[in-house]
């Protein structure tokens, strides 16, 4: 006769079965429920390409593929004069004049003509201003102004001057004496200098060129060239004064190049020059400027070159943020390995549950975005 198992086996094989059934449940719902959200945002990287294109006015020469744009050449001359004010500014002190009495102690007159000197204890130099005769044993009054008129001379009245044009012996005896002083007063002279000579120039060439530019074609954009032929000025560097003119005369060519067609031209080359883990910057925008360099006027053709310029950032394909590279990850792994190139600003990482505390293996478990929001 067979016997029964107990029913305690039963209740273990029960239980067995639901803990490896919850066990596996659990296990499934780790994997299927488990995320890892990484914000990266990265940072821009300037970047510029260097082109040539052709402006030509023969429609079978056109390839805007190739740079070579249906356009405008235009070439005049102009001439151009505007009044500037001067920046450059000098101390001068006007020159101290006045009286002297001559004393002449001497039993003979002496005649002093002008511009003979007298000399102070500090051998500073002035002038009698015209000539006269001091008679014996008597006295002459003349006026006296300063031989270097940006120098400082300090003079009192009765100072005592010698006549260094003299012999030593008359000296003692015919001299003079400061009666009258009009001190020197210092003042502030404008004068022109080199950088207003420099400035001028360049306003008024930016001023022609804003003339031209402003009458450029709607759908085009204005390379300009100005050579210039001829400047005046009507003062020179150093000269005193407020203000000065200067006329200009220059050659100017103008080339008119289509902006939407040589636009998507350098950008196409821009793009096409950036590494597979980049891509442009949508916020940044792109920039061109544009150089004349020759104009042939039979054939009607301009070659100009330009550069494009914009930014890169980092892309969400690119090779470091392949998520199996992130997979098995602690936050702070995670951080510190995508913070050490220089294509990234910030990183942010964040588990589901938030008891998770590494990156999920499944790779659909792992998302990764870029953010710009916080860019300028």
């Amino acid at each position: 006769m067979k016997q029964t198992p107990p029913l305690s086996i039963y209740k273990k094989i029960a239980t067995l079965f639901v803990v490896m059934t919850v066990g596996l449940v659990a296990f499934l719902l780790y994997y299927s429920l488990t995320y890892a959200y990484i914000s990266v945002t990265p940072k821009p990287t300037s970047l510029s390409y260097d082109f040539n294109a052709v402006v030509t006015q023969n429609d079978e020469l056109v390839d805007p593929t190739k740079g070579v744009f249906k356009g405008e050449t235009r070439t005049t001359t102009i001439e151009k004069t505007a009044t500037f004010a001067t920046t450059g500014s000098k101390k001068v002190v006007a020159s101290a004049t006045g009286k002297v009495t001559l004393i002449n102690n001497n039993s003979r007159e002496q005649t002093l003509i002008a511009t003979t000197r007298l000399l102070t204890s500090k051998n500073e130099l002035l002038r009698i201003k015209d000539t006269v005769t001091v008679p014996a044993g008597g006295r002459s009054e003349v006026a006296y102004y300063q031989d270097n008129e940006s120098a400082s001379i300090a003079l009192e009245i009765g100072q005592k001057l010698t006549i260094p044009g003299l012999s030593q012996a008359l000296q003692e005896v015919i001299y003079a004496q400061v009666t009258v002083l009009n001190e020197g007063v210092e003042t502030q002279v404008a004068y022109v200098s080199q950088e207003d000579h420099d400035k001028a120039l360049a306003s008024i060439m930016d001023e022609v060129k804003n003339d031209i530019s402003s009458k450029t074609p709607a759908g085009f954009s204005s390379i300009i060239n100005a050579s210039i032929t001829d400047k005046n000025y009507s003062k020179k560097v150093q000269d005193d004064a407020d203000e000065f003119t200067l006329t200009v005369k220059a050659d100017i060519t103008e080339v008119l190049i289509p902006t939407k067609e040589a636009t998507a031209f350098a950008q196409g080359l821009l793009e096409s020059n950036i590494s597979l883990d980049h891509e442009l910057y949508s916020q940044a925008g792109f920039g061109i400027t544009y150089t004349f360099d020759s104009y042939d006027e039979v054939k009607k053709l301009a070659q100009v070159s330009g550069v494009v310029s914009s930014s890169s950032i980092i892309r969400p394909q690119a090779s470091m943020l392949n998520k199996q590279k992130l997979a098995g990850l602690t936050k702070e792994e995670v951080v510190a390995y995508l913070q050490a190139s220089s294509d990234v600003e910030s990183v942010e990482v964040k588990f589901f549950p938030f008891w998770i505390k590494t990156v999920p293996n499944l790779s659909d478990h792992i998302i990764v975005t870029i953010n710009t929001s916080t860019q300028e």
